[in-house]
């Protein structure tokens, strides 16, 4: 009777020991968790400035284009002025036989 208490005795002794390991693997998990938990925080917060930073360099583009597009326009009409003043002058030019300087 005594063999079989002391074999329960170290039995229940290895389930506790086991379950020590158990607890203390599971607590290093929780640990781990809790890192990867806050990784995963920290790289939320990155894509989100990422988004928000990509999302304010597309509208600059946008502006920009927009506005090279009003210079490119206005550059051609101006263009098409300067040749059409050009075209005035030399038109005066031959009609007057006479040379102006502007």
């Amino acid at each position: 009777m005594i063999e079989i208490r002391n074999q329960e005795i170290k039995d229940l002794r290895k389930e506790v020991l086991t379950f020590k390991e158990l607890a203390e693997r599971l607590s290093d998990v929780k640990d781990h968790n809790q890192a990867l938990l806050a990784k995963v925080e920290d790289l939320e917060a990155q894509l989100d400035k990422t988004r928000t930073d990509k999302s304010k360099l597309l509208g600059k583009y946008q502006s920009m284009e927009e506005s090279m597009t009003h210079v490119v326009t206005e550059n051609d009409r101006l263009h098409l002025y300067n040749e059409e003043l050009h075209w005035r002058i030399e038109s005066m030019k031959s009609s007057t036989g006479k040379e102006y300087n502007f």
